[in-house]
């Protein structure tokens, strides 16, 4: 049975499951971690030539290796998506981290972590949101795939409330519907 709304709580050692918004293919979730920025620095190293050497950040390539390291324990056979995929980003923080970033440059971050994983290369998105979400004490984020190959004229999830219907409806055409935590 498909949970309509979440528990007020779940009790330990509970466990839920949720159907995902039946527009996207799949739904990765991230918590807690906070997304560092690619944000570029530079560091000089001769003052009399101008010369200056690209600062690399650990903590992007740390964070990466460790998000690509969580996907490919959960790889799914579908993955890496091919052909053009729609893909909608959150980030969530509190005030004092979402305020003071760069949403390029989270995304950037974001986007190279699934690069030869979920999908071959992020020239592969044709349409994209990203929102910063302020969360007063988790740092998280979620990433939604929807493939724009398929031919479907239907558009599912485009009724809020028949999502239950569109879910089954898309499974039993041998579309995707999956959410996962990672």
């Amino acid at each position: 049975m498909i949970n309509k709304k979440p528990p007020k709580k779940l009790k330990n050692g509970e466990t839920a499951i949720y159907a995902p918004n039946p527009y996207y293919d799949d739904i990765l979730i991230f918590a807690p971690l906070q997304v560092p920025t690619t944000k570029e620095s530079y560091k000089l190293i001769d003052h009399e030539k101008r010369l200056y050497q690209k600062v690399t950040k650990s903590n992007v390539s740390e964070f990466q290796k460790q998000i690509r390291e969580r996907l490919l324990k959960k790889k799914k056979p579908w993955w890496p998506f091919k052909g053009d995929v729609s893909a909608a980003v959150t980030i969530a923080g509190p005030k004092s981290y979402i305020k003071t970033k760069d949403i390029d440059n989270l995304l950037k971050t974001v986007l190279d972590c699934l690069k030869e994983i979920v999908i071959e290369d992020d020239c592969q998105i044709v349409q994209g949101t990203i929102l910063k979400s302020e969360m007063p004490f988790v740092h998280g984020m979620s990433i939604a795939i929807r493939s724009e190959t398929d031919d479907s004229d239907y558009i599912y999830g485009e009724d809020p409330d028949k999502w239950e219907e569109d879910t089954r409806l898309k499974l039993q055409r041998g579309g995707i519907c999956s959410i996962d935590t990672y």
